[in-house]
């Protein structure tokens, strides 16, 4: 058979494929892996590897979607990512620590954000940010920034048990909150903590 003939046989058989030549001896393989999906939301594999989250909430996440178990599963996030999550009012985009889901019968039941942040105004300004698109109420907001973060920095106040605050929320279906706590007295907005949960619709 002439050279011609084996590449018109042999062509029909590849097509679709990726070839790739090399190796000493020289080998070939083939490969029919799809690329991935677009709009395929981010799996927690791709997370652990450094992508971003995206997550459509506006309908319910299926486990196998984004390569969960029934459980519960903690995934460290590198602050410098985008967090977009797509809710009914908006897509809410932010940024994280931590990512801890819930997962039972298959969906995706709770969703937990953790969060740092260091000073007043800037906590103030990121509540402020995630507010439209999270229900939260704005002037709820405010007046924790402006009388109630004071108040817990007191000097009387340190030593005392962790402050805690907060925020109830709607978006749509998703139920969403946000809870801000600090060490009270002198200092305590350095590290002041967001931990975010939202729960999507069954």
């Amino acid at each position: 058979m002439t050279a011609a003939a084996v590449v018109a046989v042999v062509a029909p058989a590849l097509a679709g494929c990726v070839v790739g030549f090399g190796g000493d001896p020289p080998t070939a393989t083939t490969s029919t892996d799809a690329p991935p999906d677009p709009g395929a939301p981010t799996t927690l594999t791709a997370l652990e590897a450094g992508a971003e989250l995206d997550w459509d909430l506006t309908a319910p996440v299926r486990a196998a979607a984004i390569g969960a178990d029934d459980g519960m599963t903690v995934v460290p996030l590198d602050r410098s990512i985008d967090v977009a999550i797509t809710l009914p009012t908006g897509v809410w985009h932010s940024t994280a620590d931590e990512l801890t889901i819930e997962v039972a019968a298959g969906r995706l039941t709770r969703l937990n954000l953790f969060a740092t942040e260091s000073g007043g105004e800037a906590s103030e300004a990121r509540l402020l940010a995630d507010a439209p698109v999270l229900g939260l109420d704005e002037a709820r907001i405010e007046t924790w920034a402006e009388d109630e973060l004071p108040a817990a920095l007191a000097p009387e106040r340190a030593g005392g048990q962790r402050d805690r605050t907060g925020f109830n929320g709607a978006s749509g279906e998703v139920t969403t909150s946000v809870q801000v706590s600090l060490e009270p007295g002198p200092g305590g907005d350095d590290a002041i903590r967001f931990w975010y949960l939202l729960s999507p619709p069954g």
